[in-house]
């Protein structure tokens, strides 16, 4: 804990202020009860940048890290699987949509309908 607290800090920016009480505890938790290293730790804080706009990272990183432990994630390479298996569904799920095709269909049946309605 006390290795990894300084590397932790740095990393969601709280430079060498101490962690509040309640960060604290998220992150012993993490350590601790989960045993989480240091690498599941910034991918969970990764995930968190593009969310967080006040620089409160560690809680939001505590909702990431609270699934994972939930749903039986406890090591870095079932958490790189996991991680691959989400990125390939959606990947599939994205690549089975063809924006153009769909945009051709909808212009050519906005000109069935105005034609439609020029006939009649």
């Amino acid at each position: 804990m006390h290795e990894a607290l300084p590397q932790i800090r740095k990393m969601v920016g709280a430079g060498e202020r101490s962690l509040t009480e309640k960060e604290s505890k998220l992150v012993e938790k993490w350590l601790g009860e989960y045993g989480y290293d240091l690498e599941m730790i910034r991918v969970a804080y990764e995930k968190s940048v593009s969310h967080v706009e006040n620089g409160k990272f560690i809680p939001y990183m505590g909702g990431i890290i609270d699934r994972w432990y939930k749903q039986g994630i406890r090591t870095g390479e079932q958490l790189n699987d996991m991680l691959s298996a989400y990125e390939k569904s959606r990947s599939q799920f994205v690549g089975g949509f063809d924006t153009d095709d769909a945009f051709e269909k909808s212009v050519r049946r906005t000109a069935k309908k105005k034609s439609a309605a020029v006939e009649a």
